[in-house]
């Protein structure tokens, strides 16, 4: 069976990662465009995998697929065979010197435990990888290629995108936008004309794509936010607005972000004020489930105790302004045992309004 024919460029981006750039053309029986996986272990010990990104594909003509790699990473590649069903299977290794080296395994897919045997992981060394693979393919095709088929490639892929996804070319090529498409781009993708093409548009073409895109006008025109805008971005993007904008919210949309978005407030939650902090650890700490079976409490359990001596009411209005609901749940969620002395911490700091009922606890609890 005749098979695809593939060559392969490496440019460095540091002493341990490379991009790995592979020159695919398949044969007349293929449909289908290829697939490429890197396989690597990250941080944790953990065996993850992710994709690798096509550009250009055509029956007749030769494509690029693109991957950020790592010394000691398996690349696994695939294709649909003559028949359209059977997936015909390579693997490679990434050797230290940034070169394929081909893994002899029968044709089917590769396992956790078939890349435990091949992985040399570099000391789990952080991949060069951007914040995600769009900003690794955007970076990528920011700069002029070469050789002449990666050029060809790509270009047949950005006018593919033009045509049929406008909204993604906008978005994974902004450099190769001509003026008749950014003027365009409010209206296709505001995303994305608030993030590459800001300082190209009128204030006008501004307001209009915060107004279709409220989380590219907090991420990228804050400035151009009005008092209604706010209210539409704490509803919609609560969790954008915390991440990116705390600095400019108020107490009680900040709050308000933390109620709503707590996957993000528990995250974050060390990088603001020691009030702020309660104010998130207070709608959040459930997510982390910090229990301790043993006598001593843990840091996250400390963290809990100290924040709640020290910025009780923000737990009270965390929940429902009920301490008996909160130290409930603080029991429930933690196994922070309540005791006396805790109790009469919670005292000494508890504003006056809310003493009585942490009197009316304490008194039912002796």
């Amino acid at each position: 069976m005749q098979t695809p024919s593939m060559n392969y460029l490496i440019e460095n981006l540091d002493d341990h990662t490379a991009r790995l750039v592979i020159r695919w053309k398949p044969n007349k029986n293929t449909t289908r465009r290829p697939s490429l996986r890197r396989h690597s272990i990250d941080s944790d010990g953990k065996w993850m995998t992710l994709p690798g990104s096509a550009f250009g594909f055509d029956r007749t003509k030769a494509c690029a697929i693109v991957i950020n790699v790592r010394r000691g990473d398996v690349i696994s590649l695939s294709h649909r065979a003559e028949n359209r069903t059977n997936m015909q299977w390579s693997h490679f290794r990434i050797t230290r010197m940034f070169e394929m080296e081909t893994i002899q395994v029968e044709n089917r897919e590769l396992q956790p435990a078939d890349c435990d045997s091949h992985l040399f992981p570099e000391a789990a060394l952080p991949i060069s990888q951007l914040a995600n693979c769009d900003d690794a393919l955007r970076n990528f095709l920011a700069k002029p290629k070469s050789p002449a088929w990666l050029k060809t490639a790509i270009s047949r892929q950005l006018d593919v995108w033009r045509r049929n996804m406008p909204g993604k070319f906008l978005d994974l090529a902004p450099s190769w936008a001509t003026a008749d498409e950014v003027a365009n781009s409010v209206e296709i993708n505001p995303f994305a004309a608030l993030r590459f093409f800001k300082d190209k548009l009128s204030a006008d073409q501004v307001d209009r794509a915060v107004r279709l895109s409220i989380e590219g006008g907090v991420l990228f025109a804050f400035e151009r936010l009005t008092p209604a805008h706010m209210r539409k971005a704490l509803r919609e993007c609560p969790g954008t607005l915390l991440a990116n904008r705390s600095d400019s919210l108020n107490d009680e949309q900040f709050e308000h972000c933390a109620r709503f978005d707590p996957f993000v407030g528990i995250k974050m939650r060390n990088q603001v004020s020691a009030a702020r902090h309660a104010i998130l650890l207070a709608r959040s700490y459930t997510l982390a489930y910090p229990r301790s079976d043993g006598p001593a409490l843990s840091a996250f359990q400390a963290e809990i105790v100290e924040s709640l001596i020290n910025y009780p009411e923000a737990w009270l209005r965390a929940h429902q302004d009920n301490f008996r609901y909160l130290i409930e749940s603080l029991g429930n969620w933690t196994h922070i045992r309540i005791d006396q002395n805790l109790l009469q911490a919670l005292l000494v700091g508890m504003p006056k309004e809310h003493q009585p009922m942490v009197e009316r606890y304490l008194a039912e609890s002796i």
